[in-house]
């Protein structure tokens, strides 16, 4: 059994309206938790949770909303961690608390764009290193 890891990574705002994007890795034995929050405040989990696992023999990738936000649908983490689990081949619970201007505000497909592109990005490295 692997031992248990954490990676924390500061992205860098794509727009000077929002706060410097923050990525917690928690690699575990045979999944992998990611925290996305903002230097603003300190992350919470749950506030937009989604759990992605990888297809089984027939059965394809999935992805479940387990809590969603207050003022949202939850949506982005469910297609998020689908997809990453499907590329990956691993269960990702991917939680999201950013403020929700940063999700549909002005410049946010860049903002989306740029989280999505770095999470590839460190599970490549992370998980060919293994």
């Amino acid at each position: 059994m692997s031992a248990i890891s954490t990676h924390t990574l500061s992205i860098a705002p794509q727009s000077p309206l929002y706060p410097s994007i923050i990525l917690t890795y928690t690699f575990l034995s045979k999944s992998l938790l990611v925290n996305i929050g903002t230097d603003a405040h300190t992350p919470r989990i749950a506030v937009e949770w989604s759990c992605g696992v990888p297809e089984r023999g027939t059965i394809p990738a999935s992805s479940t909303l387990i809590f969603k936000p207050p003022n949202g649908s939850g949506d982005w983490t469910t297609t998020v961690s689908q997809r990453l689990a499907r590329r990956f081949k691993t269960q990702i619970h991917l939680s999201l608390d950013v403020p929700q201007q940063m999700m549909d505000g002005p410049g946010s497909e860049k903002v989306v764009l740029e989280i999505e592109k770095q999470l590839v990005k460190d599970l490549q490295e992370h998980l060919s290193a293994q």
